[in-house]
């Protein structure tokens, strides 16, 4: 009955990443804040591993495709820890704005080549390096990675768990 138990692990997995996206989302509407392009990240990485999580308890999987569930979701938290890292070394070390102009990334998505936006995406702008909310002095890219963290470990879990 080991397989019954770890469909447990993906509800709870379900719950923390829906949980830490609709506290991410409900700060930055309350405090007003304007997310960053490594936000937009975190958030769709957020909601991907919800989603897959989802799946994955719905799916009721044999051993082997849980497997690859428990991979996919662990290749999705790690890109989430690298984007939330990336934002901390962005804070710690900020860029100069002459270096990366800040752009709207709706707008960018419109008039620039896929290339730039992917580039924004990946490596953040000036914007990503203001700290303007923290809680028990974490900022938001801490708390993302601390949530990362968690569910790598819930999934690192159903990956080990016979």
């Amino acid at each position: 009955m080991p397989l019954a138990r770890s469909r447990h692990l993906f509800v709870l997995a379900f719950m923390l990443a829906m949980l830490a996206l609709s506290a991410a989302v409900h700060i930055e509407k309350v405090v007003a804040l304007r997310p960053c392009p490594l936000r937009f990240v975190q958030h769709g990485l957020l909601f991907l591993i919800a989603i897959g999580n989802a799946v994955a308890w719905w799916h009721r999987p044999g051993l082997r495709v849980n497997r690859l569930y428990c991979i996919s979701l662990l290749l999705l938290t790690a890109s989430g820890a690298a984007s939330a890292i990336r934002q901390l070394w962005l804070q710690s070390n900020p860029l100069p704005l002459h270096v990366c102009p800040s752009a709207n990334l709706l707008l960018l998505g419109k008039s620039e080549a896929l290339l730039e936006t992917v580039k924004m995406l990946v490596l953040g702008t000036p914007d990503c390096a203001i700290i303007n909310w923290t809680l028990l002095d974490m900022s938001l890219p801490e708390w993302s990675l601390l949530t990362f963290a968690g569910l790598a470990v819930i999934i690192a879990a159903q990956l080990f768990q016979r």
